[in-house]
């Protein structure tokens, strides 16, 4: 279920006191056995050499495998993942963690996402306002995070066969003509 879904992923940190801006970066699909949250670490690195924290999400327990694809189901556990992130990191910044206590700036998040990562940021940025899971309501939401920007390098679109609307945020899009 929900609750035991892991929450990990590659943390880059910038020197200083801060408190920094915050990036999750989450990648695509592929074999679940391969591994690809490292693969942004260029990323990381530089944008927390210019005073950015950097997180590259390992969401690689929800692609698929040989054995088949989803068929799109899991698209919204993409995106609240991400904000399952964030609300981790809020409990951090707010004293869970003397390292990590007052080092967010939790009003300036900016969520980036590689093809499904790329659906899966506009869909947390769309649950980040909303009261309650919209497919039937059961699982209540209390996100509010100050998502400022979102990023779509290469993004799927309409896997998960709900209409998101994204008002009042920065989006950028990024799409190639050979992705896939």
């Amino acid at each position: 279920g929900v609750k035991e879904f892991p929450l990990n992923g590659r943390v880059y940190m910038p020197k200083g006191e801060g408190p920094f801006p915050l990036v999750l970066v989450v990648h695509g699909n592929h074999s679940m056995i391969d591994y690809s949250d490292a693969g942004y670490a260029y990323l990381g690195e530089l944008l927390a050499s210019r005073g950015t924290i950097v997180v590259s999400v390992d969401e690689n327990f929800v692609n698929a495998h040989w054995s088949g694809d989803f068929r799109g189901k899991e698209m919204p556990v993409r995106g609240w993942l991400l904000l399952k992130h964030l609300e981790q990191w809020d409990q951090w910044n707010k004293g869970g963690t003397a390292d990590l206590e007052g080092k967010v700036d939790m009003e300036n998040i900016v969520l980036i996402g590689h093809s499904r990562g790329g659906e899966a940021v506009s869909i947390a940025a769309a649950f980040n306002k909303l009261s309650r899971f919209p497919d039937n309501a059961k699982e209540k939401f209390d996100f509010g995070f100050g998502i400022k920007g979102v990023v779509t390098i290469a993004p799927t679109d309409y896997r998960y066969d709900r209409e998101m609307e994204l008002e009042d945020i920065n989006y950028l899009s990024l799409q190639g003509a050979w992705d896939s």
